[in-house]
């Protein structure tokens, strides 16, 4: 069932999006990353397990568009059970010398930016 679901949110985004680069999908897996298990879900019990599984979506979606740019055969079939799927295609990223677990998101992108005036 997730690898129907992860399937559809693919398909659907990538009839609406132009071909990223690597760098923005990067970028957009650490941010989905980051959301993982942060809460940001203000519900309680079966609403905030839908938040949990959205951002696990969002998370698996870019990466696998990331690792499809780095020229790896991947789908959302091999989601059956996510988090084997997950940590393969992280391996996969790891051998290739990007180790997801150690890098944090933007700064620029995940707080308000600072002008000079409060950096000072």
């Amino acid at each position: 069932m997730y690898s129907e679901i992860l399937g559809s949110a693919l398909d659907a985004d990538q009839a609406s999006e132009d071909e990223p680069t690597t760098s923005a999908a990067l970028i957009n897996l650490l941010l989905c990353r980051g959301r993982l298990g942060t809460n940001r879900w203000p519900q309680h019990g079966a609403e905030a397990s839908y938040g949990t599984l959205v951002d696990h979506l969002d998370y698996d979606a870019a990466l696998i568009k990331l690792v499809r740019l780095l020229g790896v055969d991947c789908g959302a079939e091999e989601f059956d059970l996510p988090e084997k799927a997950r940590a393969r295609l992280e391996g996969v990223l790891a051998d290739r010398g990007i180790q997801v677990d150690e890098i944090g998101a933007p700064a620029n992108l995940t707080e308000p930016a600072k002008t000079e005036a409060e950096a000072l």
